[in-house]
């Protein structure tokens, strides 16, 4: 799931990039401008969604090691 987690936020940052080069052309026209207006909206909505699955993913890489501790320390004591 992790794993999952990152290589998804990695995508978005795929998409977010490619998005950003197309925003950053210059655009003649008012609609060239809106459209222009309405990527750099969508990428800065993307930019949080990446960041919320790379804290979610880090989270869940926490929360594994610490179930594999425990159970390690459960083997341990012999329960």
């Amino acid at each position: 799931m992790e794993a999952a987690l990152r290589r998804h936020a990695g995508k978005l940052a795929d998409i977010r990039r490619h998005a950003l080069s197309v925003a950053l052309l210059s655009w003649d026209s008012p609609a060239g401008g809106n459209f222009r207006t309405y990527l750099s909206e969508r990428c800065t909505e993307l930019s949080g969604t990446i960041s919320l699955l790379e804290s979610a993913a880090q989270d869940l890489g926490d929360y594994g090691h610490l179930v594999r501790e425990a159970e390690a320390l459960h083997r341990e004591v012999g329960l």
